[in-house]
């Protein structure tokens, strides 16, 4: 997440500092996760924009992670088109403002399955989650363990199911959970591939191995 903008907020590392660091690290390529772009932009609008931040600043090599926040013919097309480009992966998101629905993913893990791709998918069930969000909010119970509340880790392992099912029927393409941050999260992955699903992989990071509940209170 190089020069990552969020509107309110934008990360401190661009792609100099951020990549200066990773070459002293030992780190010699990068792959950049994309912020969301306008609504109804094109794929190719957002890779063209943070090459815009990163030509001349980089001092190591680089790629992205194309980011889908809708799906329609011409976005399937340009997957393509990326592929052969050299953008071999792609981030969807079952949250947030440009989630996608499970049609949707359908459509993309197909065409994923086509290329040859990798899919990566931030795993949560927004439903669940915005109903527990309104449930405490209304209640007053906004001190900070209700975010954990408003967020129980079957959240995360209904999503990750979810997906393993819809990408079983999609003919299993590579699918990557990023930022796992629950047990019953990663054991629905180790299901999955000891039931023979190997192309199937995830990752977790650092603050979910250490920033347990007992920090919020």
């Amino acid at each position: 997440h190089m020069d990552l903008d969020l509107g309110n907020y934008r990360v401190v590392d661009d792609f100099y500092t951020g990549t200066v660091a990773a070459a002293f690290g030992g780190t010699t390529t990068i792959v950049d996760h994309l912020a969301f772009g306008p609504e109804g932009c094109s794929l190719k609008s957002q890779i063209e924009r943070y090459h815009s931040l990163a030509d001349g600043k980089a001092v190591i090599d680089y790629s992205f992670h194309g980011v889908i926040q809708h799906v329609n013919d011409a976005i399937l097309e340009e997957m393509d088109q990326l592929v052969q480009d050299g953008i071999t992966s792609f981030k969807i998101y079952m949250t947030y403002n440009n989630m996608l629905h499970d049609e949707e993913i359908m459509k993309v893990l197909v065409k994923a399955r086509e290329l040859g791709a990798v899919i990566a998918v931030h795993a949560e069930n927004n439903g669940a989650i915005q109903y527990l969000r309104d449930y405490y909010g209304k209640a007053g119970m906004r001190t900070p363990i209700y975010h954990a509340f408003s967020r129980p880790d079957i959240t995360e392992a209904e999503a990750v199911h979810r997906m393993i099912c819809l990408s079983e029927m999609a003919g299993f393409p590579n699918l990557y959970f990023v930022h796992i941050s629950t047990k019953k999260g990663l054991d629905e992955i180790i299901s999955a591939r000891k039931k023979g699903a190997a192309n199937i992989y995830c990752e977790t990071c650092t603050q979910y191995l250490t920033l347990t509940e007992k920090k919020y209170k």
